[in-house]
C-alpha cells in the first residue's frame, strides 16, 4: 500500500473511530443512519428509508436505537431526536441533537485530509 492509500485508510478509520466512541460495538448502518440525517435534518421515516434503499420499518428501529429511546425503551445513543411534522401530525422529523451535532463535528474533524 502507498503512503497516499495508508493515509486515506488512516483517515477512514479515525471517522469510524468518532463512531465506536459512542460505542465500540455501534453498527455500520447506525452510523450511516446517522449521517443521512446530518445532511437531511428534517425529513420523514420514509425519506430517510427511501434514500438508504432500505424498508421504512428498517429506517424506524435505526432512527430508535440512535434516538433518545430504543426500540426496547432502553436509553438510546442520543444522537437525533424525533419531532412531529407542523405540517402533518402523523409524521415525525428527524433532528440531531446538540451530542449529534458534537459527534458530527467530530467525524468532519476526522475525515480531513
Amino acid at each position: 500500500m502507498g503512503d497516499e492509500d495508508a493515509r486515506a485508510v488512516k483517515n477512514v478509520m479515525a471517522w469510524m473511530d468518532a463512531f465506536r466512541s459512542m460505542r465500540s460495538t455501534m453498527p455500520l448502518q447506525h452510523a450511516y443512519t446517522f449521517l443521512l440525517v446530518a445532511m437531511n435534518e428534517g425529513l420523514s421515516v420514509s425519506d430517510y428509508a427511501e434514500r438508504a434503499g432500505v424498508p421504512q420499518t428498517v429506517m424506524t428501529r435505526h432512527l430508535l436505537d440512535i434516538g433518545m429511546q430504543t426500540r426496547s425503551r432502553e436509553p438510546g445513543l442520543g444522537l437525533v431526536m424525533q419531532k412531529t411534522d407542523p405540517m402533518d401530525m402523523r409524521k415525525h422529523q428527524s433532528f440531531l441533537t446538540p451530542k449529534g451535532k458534537a459527534l458530527l463535528h467530530r467525524v468532519i474533524r476526522a475525515a480531513k485530509p
